[in-house]
């Protein structure tokens, strides 16, 4: 999956002064600028670093985040970034993004107005004039493997989305509900299917919408789906041999779906 590195992620708050070969990020809503040559860009590209914002590390190179576009880039979409080569690359630039969006949205203070600052000691933004301080955001949100009697998976489209590829149930935990909660309210809402014999299975990082997945797999004694129109355009039952494309296998929705096709998961399991 997207974060599966051959490195170790330092997500502590510890900035560090930028060595000339520490990558630097800028990014224009949800677009990334890169070089010319499809590569990073690195402190030395810059001759001014007084702007450089610390995101985090990756065993010992720091990344940042800059307000400066290099005059010697070129923009792609961040979701392209999924088919990034290099993973552990792939993973720094979509967390970054993470990042970078919730700077972007917290500029001023949502409580009095007043421009908010970083803080010294910790990864939060701080409005000085009332002390509110808000800390990167951070949405809970389920993936729901749904398998009947036949062992089949019940597969999605989205409606009115870019992404065109086999989804699963998926949805965001909402205010006094628990993540068990969460996944069957959602697949009720979206399939009007009741499950039972939730089974967790991992969880993920997805930057790109700023959340944390838990997967889950459950049952239901119901084969007839009656689809939600508004949030989907397709749900149906696949067997373990069907073509099931999804965009890439970096997402935990892809990973769901591989373990169904290798039979390692099964009704009543």
């Amino acid at each position: 999956m997207i974060q599966e590195l051959n490195a170790t992620f330092h997500n502590a708050y510890t900035p560090r002064d930028p060595k000339e070969d520490d990558v630097v990020f800028y990014f224009e809503q949800d677009h990334i600028f890169l070089t010319k040559e499809g590569t990073f860009l690195t402190v030395k590209d810059y001759e001014e670093t007084s702007d450089f914002i610390y995101l985090f590390e990756i065993d010992e190179t720091a990344f940042y985040l800059t307000t400066h576009k290099h005059r010697y880039t070129h923009v792609l979409p961040i979701f392209e970034m999924r088919s990034y080569e290099d993973a552990l690359l792939r993973f720094a630039s979509v967390t970054a993004y993470h990042l970078s969006v919730w700077i972007r949205e917290n500029k001023y203070c949502g409580s009095c107005g007043k421009e908010m600052t970083f803080s010294n000691n910790e990864r939060a933004l701080v409005c000085k004039a009332c002390g509110h301080i808000v800390y990167p955001r951070l949405n809970p949100a389920v993936i729901v493997g749904i398998l009947n009697k036949k062992n089949q998976l019940l597969v999605t489209k989205y409606a009115n989305r870019p992404y065109t590829h086999y989804a699963l149930v998926a949805g965001y935990a909402e205010i006094g509900e628990t993540i068990e909660e969460c996944v069957k309210r959602e697949v009720k809402e979206e399939t009007g299917l009741s499950v039972s014999n939730l089974r967790y299975v991992t969880s993920q990082p997805w930057a790109f919408s700023q959340s944390l997945l838990f997967g889950f797999w459950c049952d239901t004694e119901e084969e007839e789906i009656s689809f939600d129109h508004h949030e989907l355009q397709l749900a149906e039952w696949k067997e373990r041999g069907d073509e099931i494309g999804t965009r890439d296998q970096l997402s935990l929705t892809a990973y769901m779906i591989s373990l169904f096709q290798k039979g390692e998961i099964h009704y009543g399991s």
